[in-house]
């Protein structure tokens, strides 16, 4: 796995917020994304319709510890006042490492994505991810959210980068 180091300008995400236990979190997500869909009309400054987001925040805090919780919609022009039930995030401006997946979700390979960015900061000198900075997942306009086996599923995460690690 190669990372690539980005500069992401500030940004701003409306969408819905999900909490899932690990295990669950795949199809909670394409699940709420089925609702932000139906309710797209309530944002009117979108700015790509047919591209949605997955934001964590690292320092949100689960009610158990097999839980995470992550946030599905769309870059905006501005963080309006959200409509009910959806939340607004700034994307934090700054260096992101850029990780890039294309093909099916339901594989070993997949399975080791994750992981390997970890893996892949350990071999960096000086890079370490933020603990503060939302992490980015831009999932691909062709992706089959009801085929997790779909060769054609991709997503691109930003994770963005911190201060020198802990010596």
């Amino acid at each position: 796995m190669q990372g690539v180091i980005v500069d992401r300008p500030l940004s701003h995400f409306v969408g819905l917020k999900v909490v899932a236990t690990y295990d669950n979190i795949a199809e909670a997500v394409a699940g709420a994304r089925g609702t932000l869909l139906a309710r797209q009309y309530e944002l009117s400054n979108i700015l790509d319709p047919d591209q949605q987001l997955g934001v964590t925040l690292p320092m949100e805090q689960e009610e158990t510890s097999d839980q995470v919780t992550t946030y599905i919609g769309f870059t905006v022009a501005s963080i309006p006042n959200p409509p009910p039930n959806m939340f607004n995030i700034e994307l934090t401006q700054g260096r992101y490492a850029q990780f890039d997946w294309k093909g099916p979700f339901d594989t070993e390979a997949f399975d080791n994505f994750y992981p390997s960015m970890f893996a892949w900061f350990q071999q960096q000198q000086g890079l370490v991810p933020s603990t503060t900075s939302p992490w980015i997942e831009m999932y691909g306009r062709h992706n089959n959210w009801d085929d997790r086996s779909d060769a054609n599923n991709e997503v691109s995460v930003f994770v963005p980068i911190g201060g020198p690690p802990a010596s």
